[in-house]
């Protein structure tokens, strides 16, 4: 099969909010393999207000790449140190 079978691309022939979503929700090759249905977020909840739905998942983005870098820097920091300090590294 294509890529644009396999990845859910063609809700972009769609022009309305509506449509993208019926087609979403109709569509078993658009459900995620993931936790977290961004594609049913931004067209089903913030259809009519793209401008809030790309602000949401940017918000969002933001927020997982700071829990990512708070976790490297609880968890992963102190190993180092203590692997840095064992073998004798500046």
């Amino acid at each position: 099969s294509s890529s644009s079978t396999s990845n859910c691309e063609e809700v972009h022939k769609f022009t309305s909010y509506k449509e993208k979503c019926t087609y979403l929700n109709s569509e078993l090759r658009c459900q995620p393999d993931g936790y977290i249905d961004y594609l049913q977020i931004f067209y089903c909840v913030f259809g009519q207000l793209p401008v809030l739905g790309y602000t949401a998942l940017i918000i969002w983005l933001i927020i997982l790449f700071y829990l990512l870098g708070n976790t490297a820097a609880h968890y992963f920091c102190s190993n180092l140190e203590a692997l840095s300090e064992l073998l004798h590294l500046s």
